[in-house]
């Protein structure tokens, strides 16, 4: 299965992504890290994400055609990135969920004042991945972050996950 965790710059995503994937023994691809590995840092024009985008799909693929749980740590802020793991997850037929992280502005502002070893953006770069936003259009989980509430999030996570079909 591939379960895309998606999530503005500073919701929490990639904490929440870690721990799932330790609790799902799951492979956990992350945006951030592919963006280093490609010497794309500070890159952030749609064409150079989509290229993070798509070699990420390109590794997801390996880890599925190996039966293996992958989890995607990304903003997926755009329907092109999304539809690059639809049509991996119907192409392998394998389920595909998708969980959005969100938390409020008030605390994702105050996340990126400091340094983060997995991510780059900063308050500038939330806001604009925030403005530039495109409506999900696909069946989602909707989980607030807070700096207490991963227990919650993981129960909510796997009741989504168990009780959802998948695309």
């Amino acid at each position: 299965m591939i379960i895309l965790v998606g999530g503005l710059p500073g919701s929490g995503k990639t904490y929440f992504a870690k721990r799932l994937a330790a609790k799902m023994n799951a492979v956990r691809l992350s945006s951030d890290a592919v963006r280093k590995s490609l010497r794309a840092n500070g890159k952030y024009k749609p064409e150079d994400r989509m290229l993070v985008y798509k070699d990420i799909a390109r590794h997801a693929e390996l880890f599925l055609i190996q039966s293996k749980k992958v989890i995607v740590d990304a903003t997926f802020s755009r329907q092109d990135m999304r539809d690059l793991f639809i049509s991996l997850a119907g192409k392998l037929s394998v389920p595909l969920h998708f969980i959005w992280v969100y938390a409020t502005e008030e605390l994702i502002k105050e996340r990126l004042q400091h340094h983060r070893e997995d991510s780059e953006a900063d308050f500038s770069v939330y806001q604009k991945i925030r403005d530039q936003f495109e409506p999900l259009n696909i069946p989602y989980a909707r989980i607030e972050s807070t700096n207490d509430n991963i227990e919650s999030m993981l129960k909510t996570a796997e009741r989504f996950i168990s009780g959802h079909e998948g695309r």
